[in-house]
């Protein structure tokens, strides 16, 4: 919950976004694994497409991820259908 609190604060209070744009990387359990042992700051959206919060939610933080003091975070997008794997693992 603090870290979501701190991602939102850093979003009202940050200033232009970086031109390029973030983008999102779909889940792949050996690639993420690999990711979070890497230390690399990471954000995991669980997306479905058949529901409207998940694509405001998903525009919403990858408007985040353009933010200058998150540069170098990897969205990584979970499909809540289809990886039932990290559903389970991280309890989501």
């Amino acid at each position: 919950m603090r870290l979501l609190a701190l991602l939102f604060a850093a979003f009202f209070m940050l200033g232009a976004p970086r031109a390029d744009a973030a983008e999102w990387v779909r889940y792949e359990k050996t690639a993420f694994q690999e990711l979070v042992k890497s230390g690399k700051p990471v954000l995991v959206h669980t997306h479905a497409s058949w529901c409207p919060v998940c694509k405001r939610q998903e525009a919403l933080l990858g408007e985040l991820g353009n933010e200058k003091l998150l540069d170098g975070i990897t969205l990584v997008r979970v499909d809540f259908d289809k990886d039932t794997d990290f559903l389970s693992a991280y309890k989501a």
